[in-house]
Order: C-alpha cells, then structure tokens, then sequence
C-alpha cells in the first residue's frame, strides 16, 4: 500500500469498505461531514449511495445525512477540464462554507470509473492532500476500481506521490473471484483505535476463502505486472520522466462499458449522463 499505510480492516467488498471508510473517519474525528465528488460512484448500500454523486443517487435520496458534493476538475463536454488551481480553488471555497470543522473526511477515486475514466490534472490530488492537511480533514482515496495495477501503478495515487489517510480496494484484490474488499489504514488511524473502540465489523469479514483467494491473487505473485506496464509505457526504464505517459497509458488500458440495452428509465438516465462525460470515455452496448 502507499507510503505508510500498513494495517488493514477486511469487508466484503467495496462498498462495504468505503461505508467503513467513513465511519473509521467519523469516530477518529468526532466530525460528522463527508466530501465526495459529483462524478463519482462509490456503492450502492445506504451511505454510499449518497456519497456516489452520479445519477444513481436521484432515486435513493434523501439518504445519509452529512454528505456534501463538490465539483470535479471535469465538467462536461462542453466546459472540458479545469486546470488544478482552479479546481482547488472550488474545493477550498466549499470547504470553508460547510466549515472546516465539521468535516471529517473526503473521498474521491483517484481516477475516476463509471463517471468517465476521469484522470485529474496534475498537482491536483497533491492540492487535495495540501487542502486536508491544513484542515484536519482525512482524505480516503477509493481505489476499489482503479487499484491493484489498473492503471499501471499498483494504486492510482502513486502517479501523483500522494499518500492518504484511508484507502479501499476490492475486485482486483481477489481477480472478483470471491467477495473481499479491504480498508488500508495509515498509523496514525489505527493507533487511535488501540485506546478506542470501533463499533463496526460484518458477518463475514476477515473469511478464509477470500484471504486464501486475496493472497494467491496478489500482483507480486503473478510477475509484477504494473511494473512490465510502466517499461511499455516508457515510464520504468528511466527513459521518461516519472509520470509520463501517464494519461495515455491510462486510457489505452481501461475502457468503459455498460450493460445497458433497450429503453428503460435506468438506461433514459445513463444516456443523459452521457453527455456530461469525456466523448473518449463514452459507454458503449
């Protein structure tokens, strides 16, 4: 895991590790608030829904209270990207009108999925990292999509030198062979739970079958495969500078489908959605 993320909570999956994310961050804290992006999807159970900021929302709100969305770099096709200081400028703005007090963590993926495959500008997430320092405020970096070597780093946050307080992963971690997912945690986060209880856990956490799967799928064992990206992408032979690449390899490497088909509300909506995603990223049947 990143820089000195070295303790991990267990769940079933992703959505139930960045519900666990979230609570971990409110009991440390004592904050209740949550910052999550519009273009953003992270679950479907009833805090992570309201955290997901895409349309799959609409039909579960009101939802978790708490949750406050904030604009990403990215608005549409028609506006295009915003470079980094001005999209921190944003961040920063929202995040003294709720309070910088009352805000516990905020959770992003990193590179974004199912909204686009949205790759930030760079010195964003650094920016991010500045912003949650400076304020107390936990960053959770949701790498449940975009970890395990996906994007030719073993988490998409090594591209940009970033460590954060909290992070999740899932599906890569067992190949989505069997239900694991998983809660890093960085010293400072688990240290406080040495003195206090976390009231949390799940039936199944921890399960024999998905560590034994999670241990015989782990990216070391199969060859190091994010490290043979990074020599073809020109990034590992110390010909290019680090990073560069970066946003090609990030494309050419991970494409988005969807599922949908035919003329339901469900795929009415996805369609709409679609117009305020990158066209290079478009769904396709």
């Amino acid at each position: 895991m990143p820089g000195d993320l070295d303790k991990v909570f267990f769940t079933l999956g992703g959505a139930e590790a960045n519900e666990n994310a979230i609570r971990i961050a409110k009991s440390m804290t004592g904050r209740q608030k949550i910052l999550a992006r519009y273009r953003s999807y992270h679950g479907a159970t009833y805090a992570t829904i309201t955290l997901t900021g895409d349309p799959r929302r609409w039909a579960n709100e009101p939802g978790m209270p708490g949750v406050v969305h904030v604009l990403d770099p990215y608005h549409g096709t028609q506006r295009g990207t915003d470079d980094a200081q001005t999209a921190l400028a944003y961040l920063e703005e929202t995040i003294m009108l709720e309070g910088p007090e009352t805000i516990a963590a905020f959770i992003l993926e990193p590179v974004t999925g199912t909204n686009g495959i949205l790759i930030p500008p760079d010195g964003y997430l650094q920016g991010v990292r500045e912003l949650c320092d400076r304020h107390g405020i936990l960053l959770i970096a949701d790498e449940v999509m975009s970890g395990f070597g996906r994007t030719g780093e073993w988490f998409a946050v090594n591209h940009w030198g970033v460590v954060p307080d909290i992070i999740t992963m899932a599906k890569g971690l067992t190949s989505s062979a069997v239900p694991l997912g998983a809660v890093g945690l960085s010293p400072k986060i688990y240290r406080y739970f040495d003195e206090h209880v976390f009231y949390g856990g799940l039936t199944y956490n921890s399960h024999p079958l998905g560590l034994r799967r999670g241990a015989r799928d782990d990216p070391r064992v199969r060859g190091g495969r994010p490290d043979r990206a990074q020599r073809e992408d020109g990034r590992g032979d110390g010909a290019s500078p680090p990073g560069a690449g970066r946003q090609a390899s990030a494309r050419s490497g991970w494409s988005a489908t969807s599922g949908c088909s035919g003329s339901s509300s469900s795929c009415a909506t996805a369609r709409r959605w679609s117009r305020w995603r990158p066209s290079t990223a478009r769904a396709t049947r």
